[in-house]
């Protein structure tokens, strides 16, 4: 799908992909995924994408992570925002709505039968070529520029606090039987703590949200490879498909989004694949 925003002062273009497996062992999908607005017909509304990957007993799990992002889009919009707002200030309300979020799934969990569901969260707004994030739990946006691909947030779980003390490496949480363990999710406390922050976007960045399905059993240094070689309808595709051929373990939902910044960006987004492979291959730091 492609979406076309417009602000005051430049034009963007941006063109998403994303897609969502069960996976090769549970017999049900948790992870849900929001693209929101899913047209061009209101040009001032900034863009909004996330992933939520559900957790809980019977179907809570799938449950708390459609609830999460069906409230989100109903609460983020042009007004919430602010035209007026400076970086700081629309991070702030991010974040707060997020937590907003957060007390709706617990009070939902309060029913027997979702007793103990949660959601993790990673959102995604583009607004004024900025890119803002709010983040609670192990899901993970990255950006891809300048043929590097670096992580945007941090994994709340109990094998990211191991690595940060120097306790595990990197290799070692790879495949700690804990490594499923999250320390930060919505929905299961009556408050969280959110994340937040914002980083400018410029012409062809590459951002990309995941759920712990893929990462877990697919390297960065594959991830970016991956992504630096195809286009996104491909590049989704393929990620889903190697994860799946290593056992697709869990749910694994994969969101890729290209932005093209300027004058004629539409028109240049067509015109970028034709010359991809010449630009980037041969020159990928996979780090």
């Amino acid at each position: 799908m492609a979406i076309k925003y417009k602000n005051h002062n430049s034009e963007l273009y941006l063109e998403v992909s994303a897609v969502t497996d069960v996976g090769k062992v549970r017999d049900h999908n948790e992870d849900n995924f929001l693209v929101h607005p899913k047209s061009d017909t209101n040009f001032i509304t900034p863009v909004l994408i996330a992933v939520a990957d559900g957790m809980g007993g019977h179907n809570a799990g799938e449950i708390a992570s459609k609830l999460t992002v069906d409230t989100l889009k109903d609460l983020v919009s042009l007004k919430t925002i602010g035209i007026n707002k400076n970086a700081t200030e629309i991070q702030e309300t991010i974040a707060k709505i997020v937590k907003n979020i957060n007390l709706t799934v617990f009070e939902k969990s309060t029913h027997p039968n979702l007793q103990g569901m949660g959601t993790t969260l990673t959102a995604l707004l583009i607004h004024k070529n900025n890119l803002y994030y709010a983040h609670v739990g192990d899901s993970r946006a990255y950006i891809l520029r300048n043929n590097r691909i670096v992580q945007i947030t941090e994994d709340h779980s109990w094998v990211a606090q191991q690595v940060a003390l120097g306790i595990l490496d990197s290799d070692q949480a790879s495949t700690h039987p804990n490594r499923n363990w999250i320390t930060r999710a919505i929905g299961l406390n009556r408050e969280v703590e959110v994340d937040s922050g914002y980083l400018d976007v410029t012409d062809y960045d590459r951002i990309l949200i995941c759920s712990d399905g893929l990462y877990s059993l697919v390297s960065d240094a594959e991830i970016s490879g991956i992504i630096f070689e195809n286009d996104s309808d491909i590049a989704v595709d393929e990620l889903i498909a190697l994860a799946n051929s290593r056992g697709g373990t869990d749910n694994v939902t994969v969101m890729l989004a290209t932005i093209y910044t300027g004058i004629n960006s539409e028109v240049r987004a067509r015109d970028f694949f034709r010359s991809f492979k010449k630009i980037f291959r041969g020159k990928i730091n996979r780090t």
